[in-house]
């Protein structure tokens, strides 16, 4: 029998919750092998909120409210008005393939077969970034919040302030922001979220791009209080990054025998722990300060998590990274840490599973989301460079 997957929408942060647990499957960001996925994502939310894995481009975080405002401005009926949504939607997608810039766009392959739309993906970051005001999911907005139920409701769906929509959308439209529209974003994340590393970086002119958010330039700057968090980031990054190696060496011996490439991976990230041991050992024997920190503190982070997390701080920084390979500890560690997530569809105890393994899961440094908050930063830079309009 298929399995498959349903819930209840009883809230937006339910929903939200549930189509990250969907996107899992399918995007190599959002891969959480070991379960490490809320602290990953504590962090990504305080640095970069109202973000998401599979966000590409700035100003779908207009196209998606401009399109459900020329719904609004109809007599449809809900039913009809989510078919006008999605036929808006899909002239976008056509009118984009027509502009000079067509990367990140969302439908560029699938066209009228796309399954997720660009509204449905930014939703959330719409109403984190104050431009999206009614609460609630899509389906509770056709619900209750479309303009025909809106008599005893009179509070906007929408920011007041938002840039009119163009006369020629969405028949003609492009990704490049017009300075009026980007210093409307730039005033709503900062509005939104003062204190996010988001905001900091809108102060700069162009970013250039670094692997990691704490290569940037600025980082040395933060204050106290951020520039901790991407302490406690970059150091449980580069920490937990030697269990995925090991998870997939281990992953790798027992289908193949052995892998010199993970096992070379595995030597450099000994050294680079090695490296920097003073500091992160010395990190790593104060727990309470980095469970402590603003972005965790009042995360919910499974107690399981938490354990694991440790017992892995305990293995590498009571002995010698260099010996990580062989640890029997460790290995023991990542084995019941994937029966604890998976059961029997654990590949380490399933061969079958382990089978159909195509190398490489989850096999990436947390970078939480800084490829993605890069993409939309410069968007919004690129645009509030560019010449003054009248908006």
């Amino acid at each position: 029998m298929a399995s498959h997957l349903s819930w209840i929408d009883f809230s937006e942060n339910d929903r939200r919750t549930m189509l990250n647990i969907i996107s899992m499957f399918s995007g190599k960001e959002t891969l959480d092998e070991l379960g490490i996925g809320s602290v990953r994502d504590a962090f990504a939310d305080r640095f970069f909120p109202g973000t998401s894995t599979i966000h590409t481009r700035a100003k779908y975080m207009l196209f998606v409210p401009w399109t459900y405002q020329l719904v609004e401005k109809t007599r449809l009926g809900k039913d009809e008005a989510r078919k006008r949504v999605r036929k808006i939607e899909l002239r976008t997608i056509y009118a984009l393939l027509e502009s000079p810039d067509t990367s990140g766009l969302i439908g560029k392959e699938a066209k009228d077969r796309l399954q997720r739309f660009p509204s449905s993906i930014y939703w959330g970051g719409l109403y984190s970034w104050g431009i999206r005001r009614c609460p609630g999911s899509q389906s509770y907005y056709f619900e209750r919040r479309f303009p025909r139920r809106l008599q005893q409701d009179a509070s906007p769906n929408w920011d007041p302030c938002l840039p009119s929509i163009p006369d020629e959308f969405p028949d003609e439209a492009s990704f490049q922001l017009t300075h009026g529209e980007a210093m409307y974003l730039m005033d709503r994340i900062r509005l939104s979220h003062p204190d996010s590393l988001m905001t900091v970086l809108l102060d700069r002119s162009r970013l250039t791009y670094t692997n990691f958010l704490w290569q940037q330039p600025v980082v040395g700057q933060l204050e106290a209080d951020l520039g901790a968090d991407v302490e406690h980031a970059k150091n449980f990054s580069e920490t937990m990054w030697g269990a995925t190696v090991l998870y997939n060496l281990m992953l790798a011996q027992l289908r193949d025998g052995d892998s010199p490439e993970y096992r070379d991976d595995l030597r450099q990230w000994a050294l680079a722990i090695r490296d920097r041991w003073d500091a992160l050992s010395r990190w790593a024997s104060s727990p309470t300060t980095f469970w402590g920190s603003t972005a965790l503190r009042a995360a919910r982070i499974p107690s399981r998590t938490r354990t694991f997390v440790a017992n892995w701080f305990h293995l590498v920084y009571s002995g010698k990274p260099e010996s990580m390979t062989e640890n029997e500890q460790a290995r023991e560690l990542i084995s019941r840490r994937e029966w604890e997530l998976k059961g029997s569809r654990a590949r380490l105890h399933n061969e079958r599973a382990r089978n159909q393994w195509s190398g490489s899961s989850g096999y990436f440094q947390l970078n939480y989301r800084w490829p993605i908050a890069f993409r939309l930063l410069n968007d919004i830079l690129d645009g509030y460079e560019g010449e003054c309009d009248n908006a």
